[in-house]
């Protein structure tokens, strides 16, 4: 078209500069009708790929724009890939649930998922999406069409959820991970996800850190990531804090020392072990596992706001009545890898008065019951038995340090007590017999 128009701009001239030269205008729209003729073939031919051109990387982060080295292998995430890709591999499955506590890596591990279903051929195109606690369903139907090469919005306005699920429907074999669902959500009526019957090409990977959601979800299979077991997270340690066999003895004992308190938890492993690299000192690893002895893992220098306490907050605040928090808090006061005793919580919490009911006890020990379901289900509690369970040691320690500085309800520990008159505040504090000598003297309680 370019030469055409140079052509045009080139002849334009009159004939004895009275008259158009006729003959060359009719030659020339011969040569226009030919091109437009052969661009509407070429259109009809190469038209059915779909859209041809370069999206935008920032827009929409794709599983083209994901790199895998973040990606850390474990037998929990090799147990749980397997899994996943068999299923993906299942005709007769269309919608996979991917749980487990927030930090332990389920993002990266849906973004392998999805890195490695693309190179054995398994989809035609893979999106991922988060939704987070509070889901803007416009921001992920712009994503999800975007990828596609689909248009939400038009001269009317904005497109429905119907037409999107009907633009979807005409993909063949497409993948989309839904990361980070907290609550059950319709995908054809909230987003336009064609899913089941409407599309059995069409399959979701979602991540929650929720069991419940993905069993109300109907999800199949429900996966688990558990987190590291100790010489995975050794390892990760060691890569990530840039260990060698040169370094100081000193300093791998304590490097172990951290790890254990880290109970194989990657996202209090990487931000810690990225924090100490490069210190050589023995005496900054000392005072780096102090603080986290002492449930002060934010004051280590350099780690910032992605730590596992501010992870773990999040899953904190999500819950939603004053009873389950409050049981959460209530088993951080036990000894660290303790497993509790059911009924001892529902002693205490009839004894704090945390039910106002009739029956009391009857009540109150439904009432932790339902709590404590809901706190394994969330990742936040660990099942030990019939009757028993047990707090994940990164998480007894963010717990504690809730706990010790929460209005309405204020626990502690002898650990974690302040030496000065604040603890006058508190409304309970655990200490074991043999502790008693270590308790302030002349403390006084309200």
């Amino acid at each position: 078209m370019g030469t055409l128009e140079g052509e045009i701009q080139l002849n334009k001239r009159w004939c004895l500069n009275w008259c158009p030269n006729w003959i060359w205008r009719y030659q020339l729209s011969k040569k226009a009708m030919k091109k437009t003729q052969d661009m509407s073939e070429l259109l009809e031919e190469f038209g059915r790929l779909g859209p041809v051109g370069y999206r935008d990387p920032t827009a929409l982060p794709t599983i083209d724009f994901l790199c895998s080295k973040e990606f850390v292998v474990s037998e929990s995430s090799k147990v749980a890939f397997n899994q996943i890709i068999e299923a993906l591999k299942d005709e007769n499955i269309n919608m996979i649930g991917l749980w487990g506590i927030g930090g332990v890596g389920k993002t990266t591990l849906a973004r392998e998922v999805g890195s490695q279903a693309t190179k054995l051929n398994l989809f035609d195109k893979v999106v991922i999406t988060t939704v987070s606690q509070k889901p803007n369903f416009e921001r992920i139907q712009d994503q999800i069409a975007q990828y596609i090469g689909f248009e939400m919005k038009n001269d009317q306005g904005r497109r429905s959820e119907q037409e999107l699920w009907l633009r979807l429907k005409k993909e063949q074999r497409i993948l989309i991970i839904l990361d980070d669902i907290w609550e059950p959500i319709n995908l054809k009526e909230n987003i336009g996800i064609p899913i089941g019957d409407d599309h059995k090409g069409f399959k979701v990977l979602l991540t929650t850190r929720r069991k419940r959601v993905c069993q109300i979800m109907e999800c199949r299979p429900v996966v688990q990531l558990d987190c590291l077991d100790d010489d995975e997270a050794g390892t990760l340690f060691e890569k990530k804090a840039g260990l060698d066999d040169f370094s100081d003895d000193s300093i791998k004992i304590l490097a172990n020392q951290i790890v254990k308190k880290c109970g194989g938890l990657p996202i209090a492993i990487v931000p810690l072990a990225s924090a100490l690299k490069g210190k050589t000192n023995c005496h900054e690893w000392q005072v780096a596992y102090q603080r986290l002895e002492g449930r002060r893992l934010t004051e280590i220098e350099d780690v910032d706001e992605r730590n596992a306490f501010v992870i773990l907050k999040a899953s904190f605040d999500y819950l939603k009545d004053l009873m389950t928090k409050t049981c959460f808090l209530l088993c951080s006061l036990f000894p660290e890898d303790h497993e509790i005793y059911v009924e001892d919580l529902v002693r205490y919490a009839w004894g704090l008065k945390l039910c106002k009911c009739i029956n009391p006890i009857k009540d109150v020990r439904s009432e932790v019951l339902a709590s404590i379901e809901t706190l394994k289900n969330s990742g936040l509690l660990l099942d030990c038995g019939k009757r028993n369970v047990k707090m994940h040691d990164v998480v007894r320690q963010f717990a504690l340090w809730i706990a010790s500085s929460r209005k309405e309800i204020s626990f502690g520990t002898i650990e974690t007590l302040p030496m000065d008159e604040s603890f006058k505040d508190y409304t309970a504090i655990s200490f074991e017999a043999n502790q008693t000598d270590e308790l302030p003297k002349g403390m006084r309680f309200p």
